[in-house]
């Protein structure tokens, strides 16, 4: 079950909106919200694996997002609500290029999962074998 600031940054709803705006989305529109919740997941999971720069805001959080960074002016000029906190300047909510991210992520699971048998498909293809497999 998808839960945001659990294992992912955004609902169904925040990222369908995100993809309302964005041309070639069609794979988020027609798959099911069970399916869309599963990719922000599996989205979420994959960036929050990333080697990132800092640490998080919270150590209790469980998402990698919102962090600390000992670098002021950059994070200065992605998230002027910083907090300075024991040394750190500390974001106050994931960034919108997390989010973006996810979104993007999300979608590229949803199409890479149907890629291939959509191919097979619209070239009228309705089995398929390899060796004892079919």
């Amino acid at each position: 079950m998808l839960e945001v600031g659990v294992n992912s940054y955004l609902s169904v709803e925040d990222a369908s909106s995100y993809f309302g705006g964005r041309l070639y989305a069609d794979n988020w529109a027609g798959a099911s919200d069970e399916d869309k919740a599963k990719a922000l997941m599996m989205a979420t999971a994959r960036i929050n694996a990333l080697h990132l720069k800092g640490r998080k805001a919270d150590a209790s959080q469980r998402l990698a997002f919102p962090r600390c960074y000992s670098d002021f002016y950059w994070l200065r000029d992605h998230d002027p609500n910083a907090s300075y906190v024991g040394g750190w300047y500390c974001e106050s909510e994931p960034p919108q290029e997390v989010l973006d991210a996810v979104c993007e992520e999300a979608l590229a699971l949803l199409d890479q999962s149907n890629e291939q048998r959509n191919k097979l498909r619209e070239a009228g293809v309705t089995s398929y074998s390899l060796g004892s497999l079919s």
